[in-house]
């Protein structure tokens, strides 16, 4: 792709650099492209670099890292306050021994980063009763046995002036870090899990009698041609489902009845619709849809994207879903796809390689494993 194309595009995600984070303990990614699928074998960091990016791209708002590790099922099973994020920091360590700061950030603008931490304080209570807090030497923790407590340092980056950095400290427990400070994006993002086909009513408004709706429509028709429309039927708070147009059937259809693809494509299509000039991650974007319809599935993402700028992360273990992203990222060589894959090195680290549409196209001429 003509690097003064690159340029013209708003905003995007260039590179990323990533420090004990789940199972990465340094890794970097000097390239991203507009629309990235990421491959890899299982446990390697496929769903944890979408994780990473989603907290760059918000700023590592807490409560969105409590969502997240509630999402995997990972803070029910640490019912003490301390312990809740263990999850996160590579090697799930001890917390009490203060693990190494996290650190996610760009490798090309230096300044711009996060970091979240664990930090001891020791509580002094003063003569006049106010509770002063001091903070304790990692070295000198073990040597401490009352009076003191833990607490999360988050630096979200610098603030909208660009001239100093906000950080903020927050008591180690639940109802803290669910009211905790949340900053402005860096960008818009939104994630999209595994097998996930949930989809906010807000999402439906947002598009409902406008032009959007139509691309919408197209997309569910790469499944099924013959749906002609679809609206939202909201019971109450809690009841609501979507219901589908059929041609030549006189009453509309529950979505549901026609299988979990449509389900799936639904949800992928709202998310991206109401993501422009922003950032969409999506988890095993495979899910729920057959192999005959990938390559219709990635051009009208393509050109979505393309039209909103939308930067685009999805992950894939299906051999399938590669070769109809390389297809259409020489198809279209415009946006850029990137092709990104995971894998352990000699020394047991992960790493992140990467091709490019003259790389892929090699790969399928020789009709190489890229999985």
């Amino acid at each position: 792709m003509d690097e003064n194309n690159l340029n013209i595009r708003k905003k995007t995600i260039d590179s990323l650099s990533i420090k004990n984070f789940r199972c990465f303990q340094n890794m970097e990614i000097e390239k991203f492209g507009h629309i990235n699928l990421i491959v890899g074998k299982n446990s390697v960091g496929k769903t944890s670099l979408l994780e990473a990016i989603n907290l760059f791209c918000t700023r590592f708002p807490p409560s969105i890292v409590l969502l997240m590790l509630e999402f995997r099922n990972e803070s029910k099973r640490n019912k003490q306050d301390f312990d809740i994020l263990s999850p996160l920091f590579y090697g799930r360590p001890n917390i009490l021994l203060l693990p190494p700061t996290i650190t996610i950030g760009s490798l090309s603008h230096l300044n711009t980063y996060m970091s979240f931490k664990l930090d001891c304080y020791l509580r002094n209570i003063g003569a006049d009763n106010i509770t002063n807090y001091s903070l304790i030497d990692e070295n000198d923790i073990q040597n401490i046995t009352q009076g003191f407590e833990y607490r999360l340092t988050v630096d979200h980056g610098l603030d909208l002036n660009q001239q100093h950095r906000i950080i903020k400290h927050y008591p180690l427990n639940k109802d803290a870090i669910n009211q905790a400070y949340i900053p402005p994006p860096l960008y818009k993002s939104k994630i999209i899990f595994s097998y996930s086909t949930y989809v906010d009513k807000q999402l439906f408004y947002n598009i409902d009698l406008s032009s959007l709706k139509i691309q919408a429509i197209q997309f569910l028709q790469i499944i099924n041609p013959d749906i002609i429309d679809f609206s939202l039927e909201v019971i109450d708070e809690k009841d609501m489902y979507f219901r589908v147009k059929i041609k030549d059937i006189e009453k509309p259809v529950p979505l549901s009845s026609l299988g979990d693809g449509v389900s799936r494509l639904l949800c992928i299509i709202l998310h991206l619709l109401d993501c422009k000039n922003g950032v969409l991650l999506i988890d095993e974007i495979e899910n729920g849809l057959h192999y005959s319809i990938q390559v219709e599935v990635w051009k009208m993402i393509f050109k979505i994207a393309k039209e909103l700028n939308v930067q685009v992360f999805a992950t894939t273990h299906s051999d399938d879903c590669v070769k109809a992203f390389g297809g259409t990222a020489i198809e279209d060589q415009e946006q850029q796809g990137l092709l990104l894959k995971l894998l352990h090195n000699r020394k047991n680290q992960i790493v992140c390689i990467s091709a490019d549409e003259e790389e892929i196209e090699f790969t399928h001429q020789k009709n190489i494993e890229v999985r």
